[in-house]
C-alpha cells in the first residue's frame, strides 16, 4: 500500500499523543487522528522522513494528502547528501472541490 500510495485526511493539527517506539527506544511514535477511506482511525507514525514531509504542510487539520513511499533518486541525494535511506515519503496535498451551493 505504501508503494502504491494512499490518501488520508488529518483531523487535528498535532498528534493526539506521543509514545516511545516499540521498535526503537530512541524514537517516538506520534498518534494522529485521521480519516482513511471514510473511516475514522488513529495512525501511529514514527518514520522521521514522513514526519518531516508532513511538517512542511502544517497546519494539518482538515487537509488531505496523497502519501507514497518512493525510491530515493539522484536529485534527492544531491540535495540531501546526509540522507542514508533507500526510500523516502512523497507527500502531496489533495485539492478537494467544494460542492456547488446552487
Amino acid at each position: 500500500m505504501k508503494r502504491q500510495g494512499f490518501t488520508v485526511k488529518f483531523l487535528t493539527d498535532k498528534p493526539r499523543k506521543e509514545t516511545p517506539s516499540a521498535f526503537d527506544s530512541r524514537s517516538m511514535e506520534l498518534w494522529f487522528d485521521i480519516e482513511y477511506q471514510g473511516r475514522l482511525m488513529t495512525w501511529t507514525i514514527s518514520q522521521i522522513s514522513l514526519l518531516l514531509e508532513l511538517k512542511k504542510h502544517a497546519p494539518l487539520k482538515g487537509k488531505e494528502f496523497f502519501i507514497q513511499l518512493v525510491p530515493v533518486d539522484e536529485e534527492f541525494k544531491k540535495a540531501r547528501p546526509q540522507y542514508k535511506g533507500k526510500d523516502r515519503y512523497l507527500v502531496q496535498g489533495v485539492l478537494t472541490k467544494e460542492p456547488d451551493k446552487t
